[in-house]
């Protein structure tokens, strides 16, 4: 199931603002608690790239991710 979350993203410490238009995919076997919690991560941890990954369907992937251009990842985050 697909999720659309509007967020209206406010993190005065870093200085983002942003009008967040999230989807998020509910893999079966995840309760939503844990959906939510991705989204939350999501949205604490906002910047460019910042991309959902195949998480529980593929477990040597991390929830969220951010990669380079070339492939390498930058940030991992496991909820």
């Amino acid at each position: 199931m697909i999720y659309r979350f509007e967020i209206a993203l406010a993190d005065v410490d870093r200085s983002v603002y942003a009008d967040l238009d999230v989807r998020a995919a509910q893999h079966p076997s995840e309760d939503v608690p844990y959906l939510l919690t991705r989204v939350l991560a999501f949205a604490l941890e906002h910047r460019d790239g910042l991309a959902f990954s195949k998480g529980l369907s593929d477990g040597d992937e991390p929830a969220l991710w951010q990669r380079s251009g070339d492939g390498r990842v930058l940030l991992w985050i496991e909820v």
